[in-house]
């Protein structure tokens, strides 16, 4: 289940220029059957650090072969510790700028939508991070993911804005079509009696004048980026189901949404939105 995100740390490499690093943690916790009141064993442990250096080295061969391109910069690591803290700590020492993980690995096969190591990497890790629907049916024929389809959720910030230039990049790499989206949520008052004629009126003409300034706005946006580009404006009670709705219909290959958007706290690691997402 984690080898799914290998199609995209190429696709990565190839549209970024960049280098990979493929990282194996020896966490005492999954390996607990090879332990003794978990202290392994030294000599299974030197044995299973080994098959790990192996095991990365086949999977850097194999990227180098898909990727037809042998002077690919891979390198790999193994290390011991707690798996979420090892992969945020490596992040925050080495600076790497994109971290992607599988929805699930190994030691989760618990039908949670996202494992404990890749909800704690996503809270505490810091630059960008990728993740990747481990149950996601992948496209074989395809040795590097092909993103044909961009979805961006923006909410008119400028935090939110900062996905611009990296959806920009990917479309010209890919060609791909990029999917504005913008919920525009209709106020709320919170009473218990219905409310008067004068009362719907005014959060209907406040919704509409969000609706047509989110228009306007993505018609500015459209001029920023690159290829085929759509919008939806969708007015709906909530953003983060009005955003799932259009993730399920659209269907897109990648969604690019930045941690924070308008009304989020820079004391919190991710806002509302992004972690629901």
């Amino acid at each position: 289940m984690a080898e799914c995100v290998l199609p995209h740390a190429l696709a990565a490499a190839k549209t970024f220029d960049a280098s990979l690093t493929l990282l194996h943690v020896m966490d005492s916790a999954v390996y607990a059957p090879m332990s003794i009141g978990h202290a392994a064993h030294p000599l299974e442990w030197q044995l299973l650090c080994v098959e790990a250096e192996r095991y990365l080295e086949a999977v850097a061969l194999r990227l180098r072969h898909a990727g037809g391109d042998s002077s690919l910069d891979i390198k790999w690591a193994v290390q011991d510790g707690d798996a979420a803290e090892t992969i945020a700590k490596l992040g925050h020492n080495n600076g790497h700028l994109l971290i992607i993980l599988s929805s699930q690995g190994q030691s989760d096969p618990n039908g949670w939508i996202v494992s404990g190591v890749t909800h704690k990497v996503a809270l505490y890790a810091p630059g960008s991070l990728l993740i990747v629907r481990a149950y996601r049916d992948a496209d074989h024929d395809q040795p590097s993911a092909q993103y044909k389809r961009v979805l961006l959720p923006l909410d008119g910030s400028q935090r939110a804005e900062c996905v611009l230039p990296t959806a920009a990049q990917i479309a010209k790499s890919h060609g791909s079509e990029i999917v504005l989206v913008h919920i525009v949520p209709r106020p709320e008052m919170p009473r218990h009696m219905p409310l008067s004629a004068e009362e719907a009126l005014l959060i209907d003409a406040v919704t509409e004048r969000n609706r047509v300034e989110s228009v306007r706005y993505f018609d500015e946006i459209q001029t920023r980026l690159p290829g085929s580009i759509r919008h939806h404006v969708i007015v709906g009670q909530h953003v983060d189901t009005g955003l799932q709705d259009a993730i399920l219909r659209e269907s897109p290959d990648l969604v690019i949404v930045s941690a924070h958007g308008y009304s989020g706290k820079s004391n919190w690691p991710l806002g509302n939105v992004a972690h629901k997402l």
